[in-house]
């Protein structure tokens, strides 16, 4: 039910952000509002990775796969993706962001 189910679904290229806890503002941006009605990109830094697929600069980890395949199931899709371009960055890695910090976010709209 959110915009960016089907911009997945069309595209050749994803980008897999792996946020850490220092990376809460990316968190709240991309997880409490909706494409529907704000137009997230316009509110971070962001460049064209392979594929063209929005790589995230303020995000230390990340990596570009190239689709090839996805699973419906329920209200969620997985995607099989082939690794093309990646970053481990020379930034220090606070830790993971795991869930505990993130969820007191509120979605943009159901699933």
């Amino acid at each position: 039910a959110n915009h960016t189910h089907p911009v997945a679904l069309g595209s050749d290229h994803l980008a897999v952000h792996l946020l850490s806890s220092a990376e809460q503002e990316v968190a709240e941006l991309f997880g409490s509002r909706t494409g529907d009605e704000v137009d997230k990109f316009s509110r971070c830094r962001w460049h064209p990775g392979a594929g063209g697929a929005p790589v995230l600069e303020d995000c230390t980890r990340w990596f570009v796969g190239r689709v090839l395949g996805h699973h419906a199931d329920g209200d969620h899709t997985g995607f099989l993706l082939e690794p093309v371009e990646l970053s481990s960055a020379d930034r220090p890695w606070p830790r993971q962001l795991g869930y505990q910090a993130v969820r007191h976010l509120d979605p943009g709209h159901e699933a």
